[in-house]
């Protein structure tokens, strides 16, 4: 499971989601009480100020962590 503010990468196909393998995204709201979790990420370069829902983990990859990137501002 993904948290907020955590960096990921596409790797597979997003059903309903039109946004390439290997696109970078910001976690910005997770939905954890689902199963699987779902996630409304924004994506750098494909969404055009707007935030897409996925559902679950399996297409996307950890890139960097909430946590990592924190440790850069102190």
């Amino acid at each position: 499971m993904f948290h907020q503010f955590d960096v990921v990468t596409v790797k597979k196909p997003l059903p309903g989601v039109d946004v390439p393998i290997g696109s970078t995204g910001t976690v910005i709201r997770v939905f954890g009480w689902t199963n699987p979790p779902a996630y409304h990420i924004h994506f750098d370069d494909w969404n055009r100020g707007e935030a897409f829902l996925v559902r679950g983990d399996d297409s996307l990859e950890l890139k960097i962590s909430f946590e990592e990137r924190a440790k850069g501002c102190e």
